[in-house]
């Protein structure tokens, strides 16, 4: 820009003059663009930021001086300037927050050049949004502007978007407000805006990629060659500059084709050094075309005033702009030409790499490629291989196939197939082809090529596990175990074609041949008896150790010394031998695998082996655990069929497998009639049992051993007790399929519990007998006093009846007394002889607590006596139980005694009895006693609970074994433990289960 974009233009005869105050804001008609290209405030400045802002506004200001010494007639506005390439650079690179370095750089600009402050301030704010809204746009999603220019849309989006488009919009605000100012007239606005928007425009297309491409010019290194050739391109530049400017000027030449003999040197630039010389080319080419044509120089001074600027500023820019498509161009193809040959270089690392083999053939039939894949599969060098027709190498066996497919793919059927090849070693491989066909441009077939998959594994795999499920068939039916082991070997032949195959058997320490198909008969005969422990050959060797033996050589092996003779007759150079080993590690035989050639085996045969030897040891084992249950049937049926309690079995649906003889003992009836009658068993069981039997016995057997007890009754009517014990037999999948059980007759068992029952009654009822006539002299004091008060009413009523008084209210006071003291008495007497009765068992539902109030009533005259006091902490409400009664009380009553005894050597005013209730938890109720007595040593304690065991003198030591005995038939549980200091005395615990039937 010229002196006028700084302090005003100077009147040339076509524009008045400018006041020195005059404002020049060539973007004050931006107001109102998008806020985002606002003035925007830097970030928190340091040391690095300023000192950007410093460069850019020393690169600005040298720019614009540059700029300033081209001027145009209109207004003297430069035709080319470097600030607006500049500054979109800054912005491109640095962003928003460097709008000061162009202000300060537009100020340093005006201070130089005399210009007034206010105009360059408003210069330099419509350059900020000129390139805001240049970055703005090169910043679209859909251009996606890359600074290395190396494709010919980031040309393209430069020229177009920052170039044409932002300067396009700047340059029409700055020349309307130049007319708004009064700084020209309206009638030129559209020459000044034109003026204006090329000199913009020149400055980015030169100066931004220049500064882009060489913002890292240190990174690129030259060669010594490369600067020569760069010094000779701009010498030869500057020689056709001087001929544009000079030569056709002095000798009035108008050949104006001469401006063209610089294109092809900046065509060769941008060839040569891309963005690097296409740039530098560029920006020698506008400095010296705007030079000459500012002096007068050139072909364009013969046109006049605007026409020579345009023609200048058009040369300049097609320049620029096809420097920098070509080398664009040339980068864009260099890009391709490197993905080109990244693609081959993947290409041959994946074909070379690739697990399959890859063929490739002319549509002779001749091959013209094949992979190193290919080759190893087959064994051949490729030199043995190109150059010769496919059928060279898949054998005579397949010439037939090979035929008829070349014959089928000639009409476009390219299924894949298999095909069987011998590889150069002899060895045949199973290889799975997918072929597909070439064709010409013309459309014509040109050839073939084809993947080829090795499946030889596969195929065995097929084989071998095909032959395993017949000899797993064979096996399942019973087949003999030498036909199991034969189908075994001659499976593994199949599956190694080149392999001859024996199995060994270990039986008494002794090696015996247990299938050897293929083997000669005299060869079989020499293995047929071997010692384990002596003898030397792989097989021997290997189920002595029970490690793999591997012998790649017969003739040199130590251990073939004495067999050598006979492996050559056989045709044996090479064997190796698995031991067969069983589930729990025993050494079974044996699996031998013989080779006519002296090799070792690969991988594959390793895992083959021992993969046979596993089905063999399968089958060997399956066998012997056959036979070992034979003997061991033999040997149950021996044994059941002598025991007295029955033994049965069924099936998991009822079905009767097996009873043993004595049923007909037991159940009176014959075996037979329960084969020919099943139901007979259930409706031989007493009907009271017969529905929980029929519905739960086998329902429980699943969750394990089932018990049950229940009553049979025999042909004669008599009853016997049955204890019949179930359990599940189960199959390898945890599923039960059969059910086995014991029948025990425990009627004797049972009359015996009951005899014993009964005499624990007896006992009972003697011990409460006991205790009544202890606490005789109480319970007499007790019944003296509501019979003396009932003698009293009696004599009171008498008297006045017998003294005629009609007073008759208090003669049926005195009776009404006499009863309720009569009804008293009466209760202890009931009491007492309901607790001393000799009753049957009772069970229902009680209330604990209703039976210690019942008990502790009982014991009431017996506790006053003994000056005690018994306190009663009863939770309330508390569930019920199932029990009797008057046991329930029987125990309660005999605790509270023996606590008033203890502590009849205590004073009398600590002597106090507690009985507490409570619930334990959701299935138990508890109930306590305690004293304040002298308490229990350890050897009490221990012994508390034995019979004829007492600490009192006169005491008989039944009284708590009864009572833990009626505690336990209630299924719960009675103890003693002593109190924790300070406290003295002991406490008995009873508990009872909770009963879910009872209503609480």
């Amino acid at each position: 820009m010229s002196s006028a974009r700084q302090s005003g233009i100077k009147a040339d005869g076509q524009f008045s003059g400018i006041a020195a105050n005059g404002a020049l804001d060539r973007r004050a008609v931006l107001g109102g663009a998008r806020r985002r290209f606002a003035p925007v405030i830097a970030r928190t400045p340091n040391v690095t930021y300023w000192k950007q802002l410093l460069l850019l506004a020393l690169c600005y200001w040298l720019g614009g001086e540059l700029g300033m010494l081209v001027g145009s007639d209109y207004g003297g506005i430069s035709p080319f300037w470097p600030p607006a390439g500049i500054a979109l650079f800054a912005f491109l690179l640095g962003g928003r927050r460097l709008w000061p370095g162009i202000v300060l750089g537009s100020l340093l600009l005006a201070y130089t050049s005399g210009a007034a402050w206010g105009v360059s301030l408003t210069t330099a704010i419509g350059h900020v949004f000129e390139a805001m809204l240049g970055v703005y746009l090169l910043r679209l999603p859909r251009i996606e502007f890359k600074f290395g220019m190396q494709r010919v849309r980031d040309v393209l989006s430069l020229t177009g978007c920052a170039a044409l488009g932002a300067a396009l919009v700047a340059s029409m605000c700055g020349a309307f407000a130049m007319a708004y100012a009064a700084l020209a007239p309206w009638s030129d606005v559209h020459l000044i805006w034109f003026t204006w928007w090329l000199g913009d425009a020149v400055g980015i297309i030169v100066v931004t990629p220049l500064l882009l491409v060489w913002r890292r010019w240190r990174q690129f290194k030259f060669s010594a060659h490369q600067l020569t050739e760069l010094g000779l391109l701009l010498g030869a530049v500057a020689i056709t500059a001087w001929l544009n400017f000079y030569l056709i000027d002095e000798h009035e030449l108008d050949i104006p084709l001469m401006l063209y003999l610089m294109l092809p040197f900046a065509i060769l630039s941008a060839a040569r050094f891309r963005q690097h010389g296409a740039t530098l080319v560029s920006m020698l080419v506008c400095v010296v075309m705007l030079w000459g044509t500012q002096h007068g120089y050139g072909a364009f001074e013969p046109y006049a005033g605007l026409d020579r600027l345009l023609l200048s500023i058009f040369y300049i820019a097609m320049t620029a702009v096809t420097a920098l498509t070509v080398a664009a161009l040339f980068s864009e193809r260099l890009h391709t030409e490197k993905a080109l040959f990244a693609s081959r270089e993947q290409y041959r690392t994946l074909v070379g790499t690739m697990n399959q083999g890859l063929g490739v053939q002319d549509k002779d039939g001749m091959v013209t490629y094949v992979n190193d894949r290919f080759c190893e599969i087959v064994g051949y060098g490729r030199e043995e291989i190109v150059g010769k027709p496919v059928t060279a190498h898949i054998g005579e066996i397949n010439q037939a196939l090979w035929l008829e497919l070349v014959s089928a793919r000639r009409y476009g059927k390219t299924e894949p197939y298999e095909l069987e090849v011998r590889r150069k070693d002899g060895r045949r491989v199973y290889l799975q082809v997918s072929p597909q066909l070439i064709f010409d441009e013309d459309g014509a077939q040109a050839g073939s090529f084809a993947v080829y998959t090795d499946i030889t594994q596969r195929k065995r795999i097929e084989t071998t596990l095909s032959g395993r499920r017949e000899v797993l068939e064979r096996l399942a039916t019973g087949a003999p175990l030498a036909e199991v082991l034969t189908t075994l070997a001659e499976t593994a032949e199949d599956a190694r074609s080149d392999m001859r195959c024996s199995v060994m058997i270990v039986e008494d320490g002794r090696l015996r041949v247990g299938a050897a198909p293929s083997l000669p008969d005299f060869y079989v005969d020499a293995l047929r008896d071997i010692d384990v422990g002596g003898g030397r050959g792989a097989g021997a060797t290997a189920a002595r150790t029970g490690m793999r033996m591997i012998i790649d050589d017969v003739l040199t092996h130590p251990y073939w010394y004495a067999y050598r003779g006979l492996a050559r007759r056989a045709g044996v150079r090479s064997c190796w031998s698995e031991p067969i080993v069983s589930s729990r590690g025993e050494i079974l035989g044996a699996f031998t695998m013989y080779h006519a050639d002296a090799r070792r085996p690969e991988q594959s045969d390793l895992q083959f082996m021992a993969a046979t030897a596993r089905v063999a040891a399968v089958a060997i084992e399956q066998r012997r655990k056959e036979e070992a249950l034979k003997q061991s049937e033999e040997r149950f049926r021996q044994l059941a069929e002598h025991i007295r309690d029955v033994f049965w079995m069924t099936d998991a649906d009822g079905t009767w497998r097996y009873i043993s003889p004595a049923y007909a003992r037991v159940w009176g009836r014959s075996l037979q009639s329960l084969y020919d009658d099943p139901d007979s068993w259930i409706e031989a069981i007493h009907p009271d049992d017969r529905k929980s039997i029929g519905h739960s016995f086998f329902a429980k057997v699943p969750r394990g051993d089932s018990v049950q007890e229940y009553r049979v009754v025999l042909p004669d009517g008599s009853i016997r007790w049955i204890r019949d014990r179930a359990f599940a037999i189960r199959n390898e999948a945890g599923e039960v399929y059969r059910v086995a059980g014991i029948a025990e007759d425990v009627t004797e068992d049972k009359l015996g519990t009951q005899q014993a029952r009964e005499h624990q009654d007896e006992l009972a009822h003697m011990a409460r007998l006991s205790s009544v006539g202890e606490m005789a002299s109480s319970l007499a004091h007790e019944l003296n006093q509501p019979l003396g008060a009932v003698t009293n009413y009696c004599k009171a009523g008498l008297r006045l009846l017998r003294s005629g008084a009609s007073e008759t209210q208090r003669i049926g006071e005195a009776l009404e007394k006499a009863s309720i003291q009569a009804q008293r008495a009466g209760d202890i007497i009931h009491h007492i002889r309901d607790f001393v009765r000799k009753d049957t068992r009772r069970r229902a539902c009680i209330q604990l607590n209703d039976v210690v109030r019942g008990a502790v009533r009982l014991t009431d005259a017996d506790i006053r006596k003994k000056r005690c006091t018994v306190r009663l902490k009863l939770l309330e409400p508390l569930p019920q139980v199932i029990g009797d009664r008057i046991q329930l009380e029987q125990v309660i009553l005999n605790l509270v005694r023996n606590g008033t005894e203890a502590m009849m050597d205590v004073n009398a005013h600590l002597r106090e009895l507690v009985v507490r209730s409570r619930v334990v938890d959701e299935r138990t109720v508890r109930v306590s006693v305690q004293d304040s007595g002298t308490g229990l040593d350890d050897e009490t304690l221990r012994r508390i609970f034995d019979p004829f065991y007492t600490t009192k003198n006169d005491g008989m030591g039944m009284g708590l074994p009864i009572s833990r005995s009626i505690i336990e038939a209630h299924a719960g549980h009675l103890w003693a433990e002593q109190r924790m200091p300070p406290a003295s005395g002991a406490i008995f615990h009873f508990s009872l289960p909770i009963s879910r039937e009872c209503v609480t």
